[in-house]
């Protein structure tokens, strides 16, 4: 048996799957219910590794109530929120910054819809679909297929 040819298999299948997923859960969240609720928490850290590479976080919490019961919650698409950084490579300086984006739209005090799932509502979003990362799950399984199984 060729194990790397099944482990590459595997690979491509893994990556498959969680296209899959987050296409499901991608569709699926733009039929959940919103309500309204407000920025609670809305703030960018900025880190330095030991390369001296900068990277910046968006920290975020908002509060809304569903059916009488208060939640707290802190993701902008379904599956979390997505805080690259574009540094310029000479000088190292940040060219663009989800995060910062983020935490202009998303300031602390203003009122937003919630996107929440009717069946646990502690699950929530700001922005419902996001179908960036189905894409790029597929994107890698077509390129570890092509580059490995083929």
């Amino acid at each position: 048996m060729d194990w790397g040819l099944l482990f590459s298999l595997l690979l491509v299948w893994a990556f498959v799957g969680a296209a899959g997923a987050s296409l499901a859960i991608a569709v699926w969240s733009l039929r959940w219910p919103s309500v309204k609720g407000t920025i609670e928490v809305s703030l960018v850290e900025t880190t330095v590794d030991s390369r001296a590479r900068l990277s910046e976080t968006h920290e975020l919490a908002y509060s809304y109530t569903v059916r009488g019961a208060n939640f707290l919650g802190s993701n902008v698409k379904p599956w979390g929120g997505g805080s690259g950084t574009v540094v310029d490579s000479d000088s190292e300086k940040p060219l663009w910054s989800a995060a910062r984006d983020n935490a202009r739209w998303y300031r602390p005090g203003v009122v937003v819809d919630i996107y929440y799932c009717p069946m646990r509502p502690q699950w929530s979003c700001l922005e419902p679909g996001g179908f960036v990362l189905p894409l790029a799950f597929g994107g890698l399984g077509l390129v570890f297929y092509l580059a490995l199984v083929r």
